[in-house]
């Protein structure tokens, strides 16, 4: 009789998930509410068929020797792949499965909607009379300066978008220059500068290892008091203990975060208990026990179907 494939899985997932794998396979969980530590994980895998894992994981050439040749896919619930190198997995057949993706619009209506949370803290700050709505925004926005940090779709269009709600100058930074940064009058800066002249500053670039923790308590010191933070760039861009630091002793005002990869993201519960800053509405939607159900059935059959096609 053949035996049962091994999976192993590096976070809590719904029940529903784990049901699903249990059908037809062996699986083992990491118990902890931090990350796998990377020793541990590195032994852990050894001789599964399948890993289910999330964006603080990285799956490079050491993991997957670690593995073995058993290992036949890979389920990460990020949406970007920065932290799987997705061709060594590719060159040794091995399978990567993920999660239904977020539209890019639902992204920039929210990026908007959590800068409009962060800058009510700058009305109540201000003590400014009641405002309508269609007042507020040209209240607040105008005369400040726009900083994106990677300029692909979401930051093209979260740019785009403010620029129509009355932000005086865009600038942004990435790999190189964009062409198409010209549509929307942004201008290329060195990220050093960028920190410095920005009054909202939105991160939307890839998660990878050029981006991880880019944003820590050096920059935090480089950027304005009044400075707002705004992360669509899924959660591994920031150190999030640097940033309690510089939200709690006022290096910068406010900040919302993106943490829809993670679910639980490190430092956290610190950061929930500041007032200046918040979390992306759809941690409370997208992430409701029925969605992060669902979807973790999605990613446990995707995975199942792939063990049973190798």
């Amino acid at each position: 009789m053949k035996p049962r494939p091994k999976v192993y899985i590096t976070h809590h997932i719904p029940q529903k998930g784990v049901d699903t794998l249990l059908k037809a396979c062996n699986v083992a969980i990491w118990d902890g509410n931090q990350a796998v530590p990377r020793g541990e994980l590195v032994k852990m895998v050894k001789g599964v068929d399948a890993i289910w894992c999330r964006a603080v994981d990285e799956i490079d050439e050491e993991l997957l020797d670690s593995a073995g040749p058993n290992l036949k896919v890979i389920g990460t619930i990020s949406e970007d792949l920065g932290h799987i190198d997705v061709n060594e997995c590719h060159r040794r057949g091995i399978k990567i499965a993920t999660p239904p993706k977020i539209t890019m619009e639902t992204v920039v209506d929210l990026t908007i909607a959590i800068l409009l949370q962060a800058t009510s803290l700058v009305l109540t700050t201000k003590n400014i009379a009641e405002v309508t709505d269609a007042n507020q925004n040209h209240v607040v926005f105008q005369g400040k300066t726009l900083g994106i940090v990677g300029l692909g779709k979401v930051g093209h269009a979260v740019a785009k978008r403010l620029s129509h709600m009355g932000v005086s100058r865009i600038v942004y930074h990435d790999i190189s220059k964009i062409p198409t940064a010209e549509e929307i009058s942004a201008e290329y800066c060195p990220l050093e500068k960028l920190l410095e002249e920005s009054d909202i500053l939105c991160l939307s670039c890839k998660p990878n290892t050029q981006s991880r923790n880019l944003f820590n308590k050096d920059s935090f010191k480089r950027m304005k008091n009044s400075a707002i933070l705004i992360d669509s760039s899924r959660g591994s861009t920031i150190n999030y203990t640097d940033l309690y630091e510089a939200l709690r002793m006022g290096e910068i005002h406010a900040a919302g975060l993106d943490v829809r990869e993670e679910g639980q993201i490190p430092f956290k519960a610190p950061l929930e208990g500041l007032s200046n800053c918040h979390f992306f509405p759809y941690q409370e939607v997208n992430h409701t026990w029925d969605n992060r159900s669902r979807n973790s059935g999605v990613l446990a059959r995707d995975i199942l179907t792939s063990l049973t096609n190798a």
